[in-house]
């Protein structure tokens, strides 16, 4: 589970700062060089791709989902943009032409931001496929979702006209079926399902978590 410091709400934004972006271009060509190196298909490429061939696409906002908001949530919920916390990891989604392949994590180290990490093959997939179905040309902005106790991913939807919230199905398996995430849940009943491994993980992973 990637995680990251949390910021203010003024800070809140769903546009990275050019510092970001400058440190994910800077980082890419020597996480992806380490990775072919490696495991290429480990790190979702294939084994004859060139760095040259790859770039980097418009980058995701990590948000944390607060333990209190899962455990507490009223069965009238009624907006779950409140109780999101804006942390300052983004994900940058790596893509060969029109194919996403992975996601470059990049963080604020507290002096200055740089590439973490790269991999997540299964959430850039799933990633894509929000984006695919909820397009920016359409007026819609989703926003990634973590909930680090509960070691899942999720997303929201705020433009799309009642408050929402549903879960990400991730599988390193490229053959995974596609997920219909035009339908969307309601926050209730989504945070009710995290509840159980919330509140069994609460106290050993309580302000981050554990890799995916």
């Amino acid at each position: 589970m990637l995680t990251g410091t949390l910021v203010g709400a003024a800070e809140s934004t769903d546009a990275p700062p050019e510092a970001a972006w400058r440190a994910a271009r800077d980082g890419l060509g020597g996480l992806v060089s380490a990775a072919l190196a490696d495991q290429p298909e480990r790190y979702g490429f294939p084994a004859d791709v060139a760095v040259e061939e790859l770039r980097l696409d418009t980058p995701w906002r990590q948000y944390a989902l607060p333990p209190d908001a899962v455990l507490n949530v009223a069965p009238s919920l009624s907006s779950i943009e409140e109780t999101l916390q804006a942390t300052d990891t983004w994900l940058f989604p790596i893509v060969r032409g029109d194919s996403p392949c992975a996601l470059l994590a990049v963080n604020y180290s507290g002096e200055e931001w740089r590439a973490a990490a790269l991999g997540y093959v299964g959430l850039s997939r799933e990633l894509a496929r929000v984006r695919a179905q909820w397009p920016a040309k359409g007026g819609y902005h989703a926003r990634l979702v973590s909930s680090f106790q509960a070691r899942r991913h999720l997303f929201t939807v705020p433009e799309a006209g009642a408050p929402n919230l549903t879960l990400l199905r991730t599988s390193p398996a490229p053959t995974q079926s596609i997920f219909d995430y035009r339908r969307l849940d309601a926050p209730a009943a989504t945070l009710q399902t995290l509840q159980a491994e919330v509140q069994a993980n609460l106290h050993a992973f309580p302000a981050g978590g554990p890799a995916p």
